[in-house]
């Protein structure tokens, strides 16, 4: 599960749905629902309590439900009508993703970028504006993002996730593995432990959590680099093989799949390099539906190059790839 729907929840959680807890009422059980992952139900519950008297609330938890349904649609239209009641910075976020997941970069980084002015203090916001610059190709922007969001908390993860990220597409190849190295080295990964289904669907990626590890995305990033870098000299397959087999332990989704196929394709092993990136696609269509059809289309040109025994090297101008949240 990506981070709009991670954090997005949480946020919401956090804002209201404690509020809730012992409210019997179409709208808080409609919530309740949604939080454990009974969609069907929980629209069931919002739907009557929309009928009943609509809220914003109601609207921001359904477009959730519709979210991990893929539904982009209704998703979108249930945010735009929670937003006509209650414009705060939660429900702008979830805008923002939903627009990533629709290949709108653009439009996402407007609404992103409201979020910002309603809570400048919130790292997350900034850390989803530099994603969207990013994925705009306004490298400039995106540095000014993240570095504002590394000024709140220097040691965040998140953030220096995304600054690196930011290096790596300006051309400083070197740098961004040093970051990423030294985030890692800061930040080891625990001996085992998965993450439960709920902890999938917050932040894993990037925060602590009870049984996963909170420096995943930055594991898959520093593979994927190793594995696809243009500057040959610092590729290290055999480095990359293991980050991205270690990232795959923890979370299986299409983003760590593709790592690890460039991974095999770097070191030669075509038939794992095809078998990776077709997983890689299923999970995708999976987590996202007909979401990020840019980045899919990329799985599947490198599902090509793999077939035909040829490596894929990266071109950090082409940002398709930072389209998938990590």
């Amino acid at each position: 599960m990506n981070r709009a729907l991670c954090l997005a929840i949480f946020a919401i959680f956090l804002a209201c749905g404690c509020n809730s807890v012992f409210d019997s009422s179409d709208e808080a059980m409609g919530s309740r629902y949604v939080q454990r992952g009974m969609l069907d139900k929980g629209i069931a519950h919002l739907d009557r309590g929309i009928q009943n008297s609509p809220s914003a609330y109601a609207y921001h938890y359904r477009a959730l439900a519709y979210m991990q349904k893929n539904d982009y649609p209704k998703m979108l239209a249930d945010a735009k009508s929670s937003l006509a009641l209650d414009d705060n910075a939660e429900i702008r976020y979830l805008i923002g993703w939903i627009y990533m997941r629709m290949d709108k970069p653009q439009l996402a980084a407007k609404e992103f970028g409201k979020s910002v002015g309603k809570e400048p203090g919130k790292q997350e916001f900034l850390c989803a504006q530099a994603e969207s610059f990013l994925a705009s190709g306004d490298l400039p922007k995106a540095k000014e993002a993240a570095s504002k969001a590394l000024k709140l908390n220097p040691n965040d993860i998140y953030s220096r996730t995304i600054e690196a990220k930011a290096i790596y597409c300006a051309g400083d190849f070197k740098l961004a593995i040093d970051k990423l190295e030294q985030l890692l080295k800061e930040n080891p990964a625990p001996a085992s432990g998965k993450p439960a289904f709920w902890e999938r669907m917050h932040d894993i990626w990037f925060r602590p959590s009870s049984r996963g590890w909170k420096c995943l995305g930055a594991e898959d990033q520093l593979a994927w680099i190793l594995a696809t870098c243009p500057e040959a000299k610092l590729r290290n397959p055999d480095k990359a093989l293991i980050l991205a087999k270690q990232a795959q332990s923890f979370l299986e989704c299409s983003c760590i799949r593709d790592s690890l196929a460039a991974a095999y394709a770097a070191k030669g092993n075509f038939e794992e390099a095809k078998a990776c990136e077709q997983k890689a696609l299923a999970l995708l269509r999976n987590e996202f539906g007909d979401g990020y059809a840019v980045y899919s289309a990329k799985l599947s040109e490198r599902l090509e190059r793999y077939k035909h025994g040829k490596p894929y090297v990266d071109n950090p101008a082409d940002l398709a790839r930072i389209m998938i949240t990590r």
